[in-house]
């Protein structure tokens, strides 16, 4: 009974959680060719095209969908009450951290594509595709995969074999950096089976940060993107610049954040099986 329930909510966060990952990374190859065509001012009249798209698509075919009995009054008090819980839970707080650091793969290359195509690659602006295709397919084949192994097989166990995938492709890319010049395929390949990995983590770590507050799923929800997009933000703007012109610095990092991550993620189940962890029975009958 519980791993079907667990199943029925796995499968259809698998695919959504890890294709609102890709957008990051389609924008720098759609901008380089759009660049390259039309000019920089482009990229903005594209941006607001596509703004106004989203906005009649979303006011047209997207009702909300939670049951009027479910919805909760929008009040102060009690909105500042349930972000004050959520974000108060130890173990909430561990998945987003797991998960950021996990999603290092992604911020760190994003932020450093520039630098790390033009230069370390020594491709042009249209070539953004040999960093990005990589990453996409491994995250686009990875959550296919995580849809199906959904209610398949232990969760525990897709985030091992997820963590293996991560941190195997870590260091083999660390070895190759450390080892050989930049050569293509062999320089970006790595990447697309680190991403497949993290495809397998993260759909994991969303649900056990937000089954946890059954009763306000879509807040905890909502934090918990919020929280991973500042992280996404900082490294982007801060750590990304300072690694972008060394592939190996480049590597070592998305290294050591899947260290990082996985041991987050071995203190969170840890935590969910004490007394910290009682926030959910969902969470203890899973485990």
């Amino acid at each position: 009974m519980v791993r079907i329930g667990t199943g029925v909510v796995d499968r259809p966060s698998a695919r959504p959680e890890s294709l609102l990952r890709l957008a990051p990374a389609v924008a720098p190859m759609v901008g380089g060719w759009v660049l390259q065509g039309y000019g920089w001012r482009s990229i903005f009249f594209l941006q607001a095209a596509f703004a106004a798209l989203m906005w009649v698509w979303s006011l047209v075919g997207l009702p909300e969908s939670l049951p009027i009995r479910r919805r909760n009054d929008l009040l102060l008090r009690t909105v500042s009450s349930a972000y004050k819980t959520t974000a108060s839970d130890l173990a909430f707080q561990l998945a987003v951290i797991a998960s950021s650091l996990a999603f290092l793969v992604f911020s760190v290359y994003i932020g450093a594509a520039a630098t790390f195509v033009t230069e370390v690659l020594a491709l042009p602006v249209t070539a953004f595709g040999w960093l990005f295709i990589p990453l996409v397919a491994g995250m686009v084949v990875g959550s296919a995969v995580a849809g199906r192994l959904a209610g398949r097989v232990p969760r525990i166990r897709q985030l091992i074999i997820g963590y293996a995938l991560l941190l195997g492709a870590g260091v083999c890319n660390v070895g190759y950096w450390a080892c050989a010049s930049p050569v293509l395929p062999w320089s970006v390949l790595p990447l697309g089976l680190t991403t497949f990995g993290l495809a397998l983590i993260n759909p994991c770590l969303m649900l056990m940060a937000t089954e946890r507050h059954a009763a306000n799923r879509g807040l905890a929800h909502s934090l918990f993107s919020f929280e991973q997009t500042l992280v996404f933000a900082a490294v982007t703007a801060w750590l990304a610049p300072v690694l972008a012109s060394s592939g190996l610095n480049l590597a070592l990092t998305v290294l050591v954040g899947g260290m990082l991550s996985a041991g987050c993620t071995a203190w969170l189940y840890a935590v969910q099986k004490s007394k910290l962890g009682k926030h959910s029975v969902i969470a203890e009958l899973e485990l």
